[in-house]
This record gives structure tokens, sequence and C-alpha cells, in this order.
């Protein structure tokens, strides 16, 4: 899977998930800032990215991803 594969299913993830346009994702959207994600919402977000990628984020990674670019990149290197 490429990297703008990966993109295009997190973007559309993230849309359905924080309900907004899809267009709106980009790789320096920042899940508080710019989605208003509360812990909840990002672990509720984070089982659905693992079922859709059928990869593991472990909590240690989860604390340290902050925007959907360095998302992109963790699933990347799990893959």
């Amino acid at each position: 899977m490429t990297k703008q594969e990966i993109f295009d299913k997190v973007a559309s993830l993230v849309a359905t998930h924080f309900s907004i346009e899809k267009e709106q994702v980009k790789n320096e959207t920042d899940f508080v800032n710019d989605l208003h994600a509360d812990s909840i919402s990002i672990m509720e977000f984070i089982i659905d990215l693992e079922d859709n990628f059928e990869a593991e984020v472990t909590d240690d990674a989860a604390e340290g991803i902050a925007t959907i670019g360095q998302l992109v990149a963790y699933i990347e290197s799990v893959l």
C-alpha cells in the first residue's frame, strides 16, 4: 500500500469519524487543535483505524501522534 493510498483511507476515516469533508483533511491537520478531538474520540478513532488497516497502534505510538501526516507515517511503518 502506497503512502497516498494510506492517506486516502485515513482521510476517509477521519472525515467519517469527525464529521468533516474529506477534502479538509491535510497532512498537517491536528487531531486536537483542528478536529477538536478529546481522548475518548481519539481512542474510538484508533480502534476504527486498527480494524480498517488490520494493524495495531500502541498506546505509546498513539500518544506521540498529533497530526494526520504523523499517523500516515506510523501506519506506513507498521504495514
